[in-house]
């Protein structure tokens, strides 16, 4: 009977993890509405159709897009 207790306790244990977790996956963090406004600096290093600079000093590439 203790075993079959120990198997289901951990198991409804789990089983409440899970909920929370999913229960909290919708949150977000205050200030996540104002992310669009704020400036991120970033270094970055020259390479071919990663990172690129053209003759007017414009940013270019997969990983400008990605930042």
């Amino acid at each position: 009977m203790e075993q079959l207790i120990r198997r289901y306790g951990r198991r409804l244990i789990a089983f409440a993890v899970c909920l929370l977790l999913i229960g909290t996956e919708s949150l977000t963090a205050d200030g996540a509405e104002t992310a669009a406004d704020q400036t991120v600096k970033a270094g970055i290093f020259y390479f071919d159709g990663y990172h690129m600079k053209d003759e007017a000093g414009d940013l270019t590439g997969y990983g400008i897009e990605v930042l």
